[in-house]
């Protein structure tokens, strides 16, 4: 008898592949949040191609619900796009998206659905999505703010960092950041913490984020959270 596999675990073992073989050079050092920088800045934001690429622009023509999605649905979006993309030489932090969408409840490796939604957005309007952290607690990873960062606390799973979008590595304020960074505040909960705030400020650019809240944090990643919010997803 035959079994056809499912399209998200096709696309996820493609992906864990092209991660075995190495990525894009990419060596920020240690990419904190929570205010905590133990890394060098001199890399941040560096670019392997340049400028973001061109058909990357703009809000998706049809962006996709997901309201009524569980988080396993979710998962299985995002993981069925082939975008994510880990940061090389480090901790993978993917493979937590491949278990919530085969089904698998990993005891402290779970990540909050408004974590997924906003992932999964993100993978509709950009070609590549680089993260580089989400659920802390599963990988026992202590930088930055240790068991009481936003990556750990309750649970862990209520934050995200972002280091790369397109062919563009993040830096708190380059042009791809600020545009990725004032989509997600369309959509994301009233209370939703974006790091990076120093950079922008440094950079000489603003990000105005309605309900929101923005902190400094070390310029070679884009942070975001809703670890101290109860609010909903605005989908």
């Amino acid at each position: 008898m035959f079994f056809m596999t499912p399209m998200w675990r096709m696309a996820a073992l493609a992906l864990l592949a092209v991660a075995a073989c190495g990525a894009p050079e990419f060596d920020p050092g240690e990419i904190d949040d929570d205010g905590s920088d133990s890394s060098s800045d001199a890399e941040a934001g560096s670019s392997d191609a340049g400028a973001s690429r061109s058909d990357s622009g703009g809000t998706p023509t049809n962006p996709s619900t997901t309201a009524g999605l569980t988080a396993q649905q979710v998962a299985q979006k995002i993981v069925a796009s082939g975008k994510v993309r880990p940061l090389p030489n480090a901790v993978n932090y993917y493979p937590q998206i491949v278990d919530i969408a085969d089904g698998k409840t990993v005891p402290d490796c779970g990540i909050d659905i408004r974590i997924l939604k906003l992932i999964f957005k993100l993978t509709e309007k950009y070609n590549s999505v680089g993260i580089s952290d989400i659920n802390r607690k599963c990988t026992q990873v202590m930088i930055g703010g240790g068991t009481t960062g936003s990556h750990w606390v309750n649970g862990g799973g209520g934050a995200v960092d972002f280091w790369r979008m397109n062919d563009t590595n993040l830096n708190g304020s380059n042009a791809i950041n600020v545009e990725m960074v004032t989509y997600a505040g369309t959509f994301m909960p009233d209370g939703t913490r974006f790091g990076q705030s120093n950079c922008r400020t440094s950079a000489g650019t603003t990000v105005d984020l309605p309900g929101m809240k923005q902190f400094s944090d070390s310029c070679n990643h884009q942070h975001i959270d809703v670890s101290s919010t109860d609010a909903p997803f605005k989908d």
